[in-house]
């Protein structure tokens, strides 16, 4: 029963309604606008979040309620809503803390310190952003922060490439705390830090060993993995940042008043410290994750270091040609499309928007459905309508392509809606991958992406890598730059190798399909992989009526057919050896490979391949029976994906969940395993410069190897691929060769696949000839 003073928990938007009716909350107020604070309404404390129901379709309302019922309890046993924080300390130098850390020390212990800098701007780069502080704590509750106020105060100068000190003492101690192996260093994000400790000050942090991003990210990858929400699951500092992070630009630190500055950068560390506590006795129940945590990712981490900090060249006259050229073929194709029309559709969109944009643009949903089915255009009768439409006229009419495409028996409406895909084409060119791109270059005339090896945002970041554990990239996405479209050739011919280099890449071949025969065990499949068969080769010949070895046969006799057939084992490899129904392959094989298929032809695709490979079926049901059991599956290396929603009511999350459990532990080990070769490469070689890892997607790593050593470093970096010591790190035994093909080339788009048995030492003597390069 609620007594006054009482605090109330809302769980729901029903119940908010009520406080809406009541005139105590506007209209426009959300939940989640309105969690993470306590309200007063009429001497009332009241703390709204999600009905918890809704938990069986959305895992992070789990998260959120847990928070609401912890912050509801804060207060009603404090009388506040914040956090108790710790002692945290401005200081000069850390004379004080590293004396502390000298006594437990002696005392036989190698104890972790949390570090944490607060940057002014994303961009260590720019030679106008500096850091502002760095803090450490190395106590529970107590933190040390040194703030620099301004680029002239800081403990080394970068003068050219030479690093300079200016205050000896700090720096003494500083390399003290980044190299001891008496200590460890630990961090949230703490790539990110490194990489301006690198280019800020020139120093090299050697004793890293935890981060509670990463770790965060395999203990619980459905939730946020920012420290903000570790802090709230794991400690008792919750919301420490809540009213900073509503309050202040963290863009611009330097403009933040020194007692909230005190408390958010001290907090950090603080945090980090406490999580670590937490979180490791939560990852040492699991000594498979423990293992892949110490053996993979965090290796792993360290050499993305490297790979960032070296980042990706271009070619910055050629984007703007092409920025041109693009802008240029908008015009023509926006030209050719008003051709087409009335002069009143024309008229009625003459001039340009506030921002500058013209209000012509074949974007433009209305103009479409103007022309295409309202009564100055073609007059066409809409087939499909959107889903919020009101009657079924034209004004409702779908603009999707699936619809448009319904009329190309209409020379007009086909001519048109070839335009419209031109035009889609050229325009999400220029924004995304010229201009958009172009926004983050830096300085130095590179994009220096960030590789996001965990899921799940961090800070105001809502990016990060999947949950199945593939990694991603972001400022630019670099992974999404097109291989197939129409003006991918002309886009990756902006992404040259540095003067007297070439760029070499390394893939794993049919990954996704190696590592689903071995988890499942097929052993047909096993098998033609050790004999050198193509598997798609040998799917798309079983559909068709042909064994393996006649289509090794064809191959020969008749290279376009067997081009064609082969073509048809894609869709069904990728397809059914994740369970896909049958509606689903024939959508995933016009999706994605643009082939029409009737349900015949796909029932044909399935029996074919699983009368060849039948153990998938046993595989797909052991994976979901696992995850229904567990809650969780995981993948041959230890990587666990977790599948709250696996047992839900609702249906929707629960097919979900089941698709996941068979999915997931395939895709995060092929990529696994082109992070665990790139940690493999660092630790054997370092970062040498005659091979500059610099850019990664989920199945393959490039680098800039130096013309002269490519007979060296392109088979040794193919070797280290496909000799990964898999059984010794993990205890999977693989049955198959994983094979590593390489390529190489002076840009992206002139990238030559290198044979086998590759003559090395005619490509020694001439690489030009040898890429036929122009």
């Amino acid at each position: 029963m609620y007594k006054p003073g009482d605090t109330l928990l809302v769980l729901g938007a029903t119940y908010l309604e009520d406080f809406r009716r009541d005139g105590l909350v506007p209209k426009n107020r959300t939940i989640g606008s309105l969690s993470n604070t306590v309200h007063e309404f009429s001497g009332r404390k009241v703390i709204f979040s999600q009905n918890p129901w809704l938990a069986k379709k959305d895992y992070s309302v789990k998260i959120d309620v847990q928070w609401a019922f912890n912050l509801a309890l804060r207060y009603e046993s404090t009388g506040s809503p914040l956090p108790k924080v710790g002692v945290y300390r401005y200081v000069d130098d850390y004379s004080v803390p590293i004396a502390g850390l000298r006594k437990i020390i002696e005392g036989g212990q190698v104890p972790p310190v949390s570090v944490d800098l607060e940057t002014i701007g994303l961009n260590e780069f720019d030679p106008k952003a500096w850091i502002e502080s760095i803090s450490i704590t190395y106590k529970k509750g107590e933190s040390w922060v040194i703030r620099f106020r301004g680029p002239d105060n800081q403990p080394w100068e970068k003068v050219g490439d030479v690093y300079q000190e200016k205050k000896a003492g700090l720096a003494a101690q500083l390399k003290w705390l980044f190299t001891s192996n008496k200590i460890k260093t630990i961090g949230a994000n703490f790539k990110y830090d490194i990489r301006w400790i690198r280019e800020k000050w020139g120093q090299i942090i050697t004793n890293f060993i935890f981060d509670t991003t990463l770790v965060g990210s395999l203990l619980d990858e459905n939730a946020s993995n920012s420290l903000n929400t570790h802090a709230k699951r794991y400690t008792l500092l919750g919301g420490y940042d809540d009213s900073f992070n509503q309050k202040y630009d963290k863009g611009r630190m330097d403009l933040v008043p020194d007692g909230d500055f005190l408390t958010y950068a001290g907090g950090d560390t603080d945090a980090v410290y406490q999580v670590r506590e937490r979180m490791i006795s939560l990852l040492i129940q699991d000594k498979r994750l423990t293992n892949f945590y110490i053996k993979l990712l965090h290796p792993a981490v360290r050499a993305f270091e490297g790979i960032e900090r070296e980042g990706v060249l271009i070619d910055f006259d050629y984007f703007l040609k092409l920025q041109q050229e693009l802008t240029e073929e908008i015009h023509s194709l926006t030209e050719q499309a008003k051709r087409l029309m009335s002069k009143h559709i024309v008229y009625r969109y003459l001039g340009y928007e506030n921002d500058g944009r013209p209000k012509f643009r074949l974007s433009r949903g209305a103009i479409i459905k103007q022309f295409m089915f309202g009564p100055r255009g073609l007059r066409l009768t809409p087939k499909v309508y959107t889903q919020k439409a009101k009657s079924k006229t034209w004004e409702y009419s779908s603009t999707a392509d699936d619809h448009l495409k319904m009329f190309s028996d209409v020379p007009e409406a086909q001519e048109f809606v070839a335009l419209l895909k031109e035009y889609g084409s050229a325009t999400k060119t220029l924004s995304t991958y010229v201009d958009g791109f172009l926004q983050c270059l830096k300085q130095d005339g590179r994009f220096h992406p960030t590789f996001l090896l965990y899921k799940g945002s961090f800070g105001n970041d809502e990016e990060g890598g999947t949950v199945t554990g593939r990694s991603s990239a972001k400022d630019p996405a670099v992974q999404t730059l097109p291989k197939h479209t129409k003006y991918a050739p002309k886009l990756r011919r902006g992404y040259p190798a540095p003067k007297k280099f070439v760029i070499a890449g390394w893939d794993v071949s049919q990954g996704e399909l190696r590592i689903a025969a071995v988890m499942a065990r097929a052993l047909k499949m096993i098998e033609l992989f050790n004999k050198g068969y193509d598997q798609h080769a040998v799917s798309g010949g079983r559909a068709a009526g042909y064994t393996e070895d006649e289509m090794m046969q064809l191959k020969v006799s008749d290279l376009k057919k067997f081009k064609k057939i082969r073509a048809t084992g894609k869709p069904m490899n990728f397809g059914l050896i994740y369970k896909i129904t049958l509606s689903g392959l024939i959508e995933f094989a016009w999706s994605t490979y643009k082939q029409r298929i009737t349900e015949a032809e796909a029932q044909k695709w399935m029996d074919a391949f699983f009368d060849l490979h039948p153990e998938f079926l046993r595989w797909h049901d052991e994976q979901i029976m696992h995850a229904q059991n567990k809650g969780y599956v995981r993948s041959p290396l230890g990587r666990v994906r977790h599948l709250p929603l696996i047992n839900s009511s609702d249906m929707v999350a629960r097919s979900k969940s089941e698709r996941q459990a068979i999915n997931s532990p395939v895709q995060a080990t092929l990529s696994d395993l082109v992070i665990y070769s790139a940690a493999k490469f660092r630790e054997k070689y370092g970062e040498p410069d005659e091979c500059r890892l610099f850019m990664f997607t989920h199945d393959d790593i490039k680098a800039y190897v130096r013309e002269d050593k490519i007979d060296y470093w392109v088979p040794a970096v193919k070797d280290l691929m496909e000799n990964l010591p898999l059984e010794q790190d993990f205890g999977w035994e693989v049955p198959l060769k994983f094979r590593s093909d390489a390529e190489i080339g002076y840009n992206l788009r002139d990238m030559t696949e290198i044979a086998e048995e590759a003559d090395w030492e005619a490509f020694g003597k001439d690489p030009y000839q040898f890429l036929k390069c122009n």
